[in-house]
């Protein structure tokens, strides 16, 4: 196995190597990045339900209110 790896190398030189790298770096940035992205939309929609549960319980209040005005 390791010689076949020494003669790719041989022919193509380090193109080949800098592919392999490229590749992996860019593997492991995207998985990381869409990761944090995840974690982003989850936070997101934790707090959008907690403000539609602050807007639902405001809007009580106010018909209350508006029922005691009139």
């Amino acid at each position: 196995m390791l010689r076949v790896v020494l003669l790719i190398l041989d022919k193509y030189g380090l193109q080949v190597l800098n592919l392999f790298l490229l590749g992996f770096v860019s593997y492991k940035l995207f998985t990381n990045h869409l990761k944090h992205i995840l974690s982003a939309i989850k936070d997101n929609k934790t707090e959008l339900e907690n403000i539609d549960k602050s807007v639902i319980a405001l809007k009580e209040r106010v018909s209350k209110l508006e029922g005691q005005v009139n």
